[in-house]
């Protein structure tokens, strides 16, 4: 199918219905996970890749119908080996830990956020993978590339050859680890890893690019993907960096790029005799099992452009976390966390541009200063590591909190605990 001029409507457009009662995208933004069931850990091996969970979210939508979808990330979940928990993948654990003796095997799923809509249209997904070339990949004198290199290397491809298969939903930078004893090296479809440990660890930032299906609202268009990154300075925190990003938002308002999604994304940092060294475009980089890690996050945030751009796509930013609670024996479930969400949402009418699920070290390294806020870690190699999951909810525009009577308030989060009760 030819590209258009008249672009398809973007996710808003398409579920505003003039005069329409607010109740009619009501019921808020939930979540649902695609994640292997069976996991052999001595093989690594499951019985779902990632495209056979792409294929479960399409007929779960479908199933469901009127659904539309906010957005779409990979999540990675801990397979626990204890007992008669051997093998299994808990989707309600929203804790875990991981000890420098051993080896952790992780299980990767997608999770899919959606919303519900009276418009009588079922939202179907498709993905690409970018892989940047790297010296694993299995090619001799194969170059390495860094992930602006291999974006725009995508991009030349739909720019000029091809068309999107529709409209881009959301893009994602993705940690891939490097297998060096498995045919091939590196596999975007493997949802099983054993990873860390006292080994080092070799990784692979690619990105996907999930879009939503042409189908009779949707046509294919052609265009291209760009993303800009913002680091912390000093001890900047999580919010503090959003906010210079906000404000690089409001400094290209007029522009003809399309505001598709914001992540947090962790890089290795570099120690040299001169300093530190922050690349935040290398591709390829170690874990050292038998030393300190130093790791930065920063905030990166992605555009589209299509052929025929719609000016004024980029508008303001607001951010709102979701953490789970902690009691004096437990954290929160993973559902009761999607609950309160889909309430606060629906409570609050809030136009969603997408969420992401992080995973955040608890109680020591800059996390025991600056609790989920923080933009600093480091992996030692003699500690524990601890960790819990933060949703990031970024909306368009301004929101004000619902009264204390509709959405009551949560304890505040606890930054210097210890996960002696993971």
């Amino acid at each position: 199918m030819a590209a258009k001029n008249d672009q398809p409507p973007s996710y808003w457009e398409a579920i505003s219905v003039p005069g329409a009662a607010a109740s009619q995208i009501g019921g808020g933004v939930f979540f649902k996970d695609f994640v292997p069931t069976k996991i052999n850990r001595s093989k690594l091996q499951s019985n779902d890749t990632f495209r056979d969970q792409v294929d479960q979210a399409n007929k779960w939508l479908l199933a469901e119908g009127g659904l539309l979808v906010v957005c779409c990330e990979t999540v990675e979940y801990k397979v626990r080996e204890d007992g008669f928990s051997k093998g299994i993948v808990n989707l309600e654990r929203t804790t875990y830990t991981e000890t420098w003796q051993d080896r952790t095997t992780l299980a990767y799923g997608l999770r899919l956020w959606v919303i519900n809509s009276e418009i009588k249209q079922t939202s179907q997904i498709a993905y690409e993978t970018i892989v940047p070339r790297m010296r694993y990949s299995g090619y001799p004198g194969e170059e390495e590339e860094d992930v602006k290199t291999a974006l725009d290397r995508f991009n030349q491809k739909y720019r000029t050859f091809e068309a999107f298969p529709g409209r881009v939903i959301n893009v994602e930078t993705v940690r891939s680890k490097i297998h060096l004893h498995t045919e091939p090296a590196i596999d975007v479809d493997r949802t099983v890893s054993m990873e860390r440990g006292p080994s080092d660890t070799i990784y692979l930032n690619i990105f996907k690019v999930y879009f939503e299906i042409a189908n009779a609202h949707l046509e294919v268009v052609n265009g291209e993907i760009s993303f800009e990154d913002f680091l912390p300075e000093h001890q900047e925190t999580h919010s503090e960096v959003f906010q210079r990003g906000n404000a690089w938002l409001r400094e290209h308002e007029k522009s003809d790029l399309e505001l598709l999604n914001l992540q947090t994304v962790s890089f290795k940092v570099k120690l040299k005799w001169t300093g530190l060294l922050a690349d935040p475009l290398r591709a390829l980089y170690t874990d050292m099992g038998d030393s300190n890690t130093e790791y930065w996050k920063m905030l990166r945030v992605y555009f589209v452009k299509y052929v025929t751009p719609t000016p004024s796509l980029i508008s303001t930013v607001s951010l709102k976390s979701f953490y789970p609670i902690q009691d004096k024996k437990s954290y929160e479930e993973f559902s009761s966390l999607r609950d309160r969400i889909q309430k606060w949402t629906a409570a609050t009418g809030v136009q969603v541009l997408n969420i992401e699920t992080v995973p955040i070290r608890v109680g020591r390294s800059q996390e025991a200063k600056q609790g989920y806020e923080a933009m600093h870690t480091s992996r030692n190699n003699d500690q524990v590591d601890c960790w819990e999951y933060i949703i990031w909810v970024y909306i368009k525009g301004e929101f004000d909190e619902p009264p204390a009577n509709v959405i009551a308030p949560v304890p505040p989060h606890k930054t210097n605990e210890s996960c002696n009760i993971m």
